[in-house]
């Protein structure tokens, strides 16, 4: 048994503890103040942020009818995915009665400042509180961190409900977790929304899910329980209700236009063709990301790549090492993670630019930097 701490050491440990929350909320406000300083001013508005707008401000002048039950077309095909982007921003719409840039940004802005703190509690699953503070940093300070963070664009928000997700699942398995139920909600509302805002995460999260069942099978059907999955799935289907009703109506069009986006995307015949080009592309896009250097990118190329390979390979050494086993399901849920959109890119990624990248590997870079 620990020893009861004297009175000096009692206080040691009080400002210590002031110190750290100190720096953190410092952290924190810092992150606000890059994230909202000359925030309509230096706002990016192009083509797709003006078609959103529209919706909004129809709803705002003739009501809810105007209300679409589908959202914007995923890249490059016909596809239309959920509506709960232009939800979000007509909420926001409403609430300050107007739809301007600024106004109809707020939504996005919000969730990037609450993946925050909500990547603190990430990276206390594996670490000290004091690392957990420096990668948070990291995370939170990263180029296109804030640059995402100030422009309205139905992606931007797939890095807080990825990272809600990855945390509800291991919450889940986690053997100190109470009250599982609400992490089975918290999993359904996460997947409800983000498969909503981007395509591939739409169909990378469940084989993420089945993937991990498949190395981690004991650790999976351990906190299997039909109450856990009738929730999950209840949340899900009353986030995609508008969908639903649009497929009746439609007959099933958008369904069938999701095959057909499977079935179309892709620009290499071959396996090997597939592997090289989503590997230069994640090696390229990884070094971006970590860094913020846009130039040349050949070299960046290669560095990612060997960024890339050692981060997973260090993931799974640790893996293999560590005996608490909710320390080693997340040591292993975070290549898997990564794998599952490396492996989802060979068909569904044509044309690739910062911001299909960024919702995979913000999650990633702090946790293989160290």
């Amino acid at each position: 048994m620990r020893s009861p701490m004297n009175p000096h050491e009692e206080n040691g440990l009080r400002y210590k503890t002031i110190f750290f929350w100190g720096i953190f909320f410092v952290m924190l406000f810092g992150a606000v103040f890059v994230r909202t300083t000359h925030y309509e001013e230096w706002m990016i508005i192009k083509s797709d942020q003006i078609r959103d707008a529209m919706v909004s401000l129809k709803v705002l002048e003739n009501g809810f009818g105007e209300l679409p039950l589908f959202g914007p077309r995923a890249g490059g095909t016909h596809l239309r995915l959920g509506p709960i982007f232009y939800y979000f921003q007509t909420a926001s719409a409403l609430l300050f009665h107007s739809a301007s840039p600024g106004v109809l940004a707020l939504p996005t802005l919000l969730f990037s400042l609450l993946s925050i703190p909500l990547f603190f509690l990430m990276a206390r699953r594996l670490f000290s509180r004091n690392l957990s503070l420096i990668l948070t940093i990291v995370f939170s300070y990263g180029f296109l961190a804030i640059e995402h963070a100030r422009f309205s664009w139905n992606p931007n928000s797939t890095t807080f409900f990825t990272l809600l997700f990855l945390y509800s699942f291991l919450r889940i398995l986690a053997d100190d977790t109470p009250k599982k139920l609400w992490w089975y909600a918290a999993l359904g509302l996460s997947y409800g929304v983000v498969s909503q805002l981007h395509f591939t995460v739409l169909l990378a999260l469940p084989l993420f899910i089945a993937f991990f069942a498949i190395f981690r099978p004991k650790r999976v059907w351990r906190v299997l329980s039909w109450k856990g999955v009738a929730i999950f799935l209840g949340v899900i289907l009353l986030l995609y209700t508008p969908v639903f009703v649009s497929e009746v109506l439609s007959g099933g069009k958008n369904a069938s236009e999701t095959f057909a986006a499977v079935a179309e995307k892709g620009s290499e015949k071959t396996l090997i063709g597939n592997v090289r080009r989503v590997l230069k592309n994640f090696g390229e896009y990884f070094f971006r990301i970590g860094f913020g250097y846009f130039g040349g990118p050949r070299p960046f190329q290669y560095a990612g790549i060997a960024l890339l390979g050692s981060g997973l390979f260090l993931s799974l050494f640790l893996f293999r090492k560590e005996k608490d086993e909710s320390r080693r399901d997340v040591f292993l849920a975070i290549p898997i993670l990564l794998a599952t959109f490396f492996s989802s890119s060979f068909r569904l990624q044509r044309r690739w630019t910062n911001r299909d990248f960024f919702s995979r590997f913000s999650l990633c870079r702090p946790f293989f930097s160290v």
